[in-house]
């Protein structure tokens, strides 16, 4: 069954690429339904990440289900360039460690279709653990 898209996902990628919205987390609000989870205007990237990355040992207890541990993000950093302010954006997919080859097949897919709406960044984001996360190798992909 092909993934489908809340909505809300346009209106929320339109608010962040607008300045409304610092980032956005995109989960499954039902089966093979790519919602928006959580959206924040703060700049604290550490919380941020916590609602990105499922702490691993957690999730392997709580549930098994690939629409629980696999998660999307999309989040505007200010960037200085050539002495002014600049927007950059990210795409995030968190796809724990122990993600199975054949969820991480539906990850690819599900991302295809997520990229058909948030369609600009400036570096995409691939992590399985909380230190491919790290700010400051995210700082680097994006070129700041």
């Amino acid at each position: 069954m092909p993934v489908v898209l809340g909505e809300e996902i346009k209106r929320t990628y339109e608010a962040i690429r607008a300045g409304d919205l610092t980032w956005a987390v995109f989960g499954y609000g039902g089966h093979r339904q790519l919602a928006v989870d959580h959206v924040g205007v703060d700049s604290d990237y550490d919380a941020f990440c916590g609602r990105l990355a499922t702490d691993d040992a957690a999730a392997r207890v709580v549930s098994t289900s690939f629409e629980v541990k696999v998660r999307f993000a999309y989040r505007r950093f200010e960037a200085e360039e050539n002495g002014s302010e600049r927007a950059k954006y990210a795409l995030f997919v968190w796809s724990p460690a122990y993600t199975e080859f054949r969820e991480k097949s539906m990850l690819s897919y599900d991302k295809t279709v997520l990229q058909a709406v948030v369609q600009d960044w400036d570096a995409e984001v691939f992590a399985s653990q909380r230190d491919d996360l790290a700010h400051a190798k995210v700082v680097a992909q994006l070129g700041n």
